[in-house]
């Protein structure tokens, strides 16, 4: 789904049509990054490294690594740091990229994700309008239930693939 869509859907879940696109960025761009932890998408980037030790800059929009095919240390600093030289393939989880003014195109997260967004915008949404009112206060929780028990689901339903890579292997 793209920005459009998604913003549709949280109106027919929240009831809410007039709802301010920055807000549905910050929501959506949450539930982004919450699912990538769990199903994200896997990148590729080859490093050329010429001596071992040296600190290099982690690709773009990097979550966490999935496999190497070198050792490797990552400082706190966001880099990372090869013992030996030659072609390292380094395979990471990435983000998505934010929706914004700029980009309102389709989410990048596998499409059985897509769904879930507006729910987490929808739990995001009457917790910030509750102001300590308990009926939307339970109305923002639960849709955060609704949002957590979908995406346990879904997790199941794709029998935890995301995490079962080891190491890929090309003969």
């Amino acid at each position: 789904m793209d920005f459009e869509q998604l913003k549709n859907q949280f109106a027919v879940l929240s009831g809410i049509s007039d709802c301010e696109n920055g807000d549905l960025y910050v929501w959506f761009n949450e539930a982004q990054a919450d699912l990538a932890m769990s199903g994200g998408m896997v990148a590729k980037e080859i490093y050329d490294v010429e001596e071992g030790g040296q600190e290099l800059s982690l690709p773009d929009r990097f979550l966490q690594v999935v496999d190497c095919n070198g050792s490797y240390a990552l400082t706190p600093d966001g880099k990372i740091i090869f013992d030996t030289p030659g072609q390292m393939e380094f395979y990471y989880e990435r983000l998505p990229l934010d929706f914004s003014d700029d980009y309102q195109g389709e989410c990048e997260l596998a499409e059985i994700w897509h769904s879930l967004l507006p729910m987490f915008a929808t739990a995001r949404f009457w917790d910030r309008e509750s102001e300590g009112d308990g009926e939307e206060s339970g109305h923002g929780s639960k849709w955060m239930k609704m949002y957590t028990d979908a995406k346990a689901r879904r997790l199941k339903t794709c029998g935890g693939w995301q995490r079962q890579l080891e190491r890929w292997t090309v003969e």
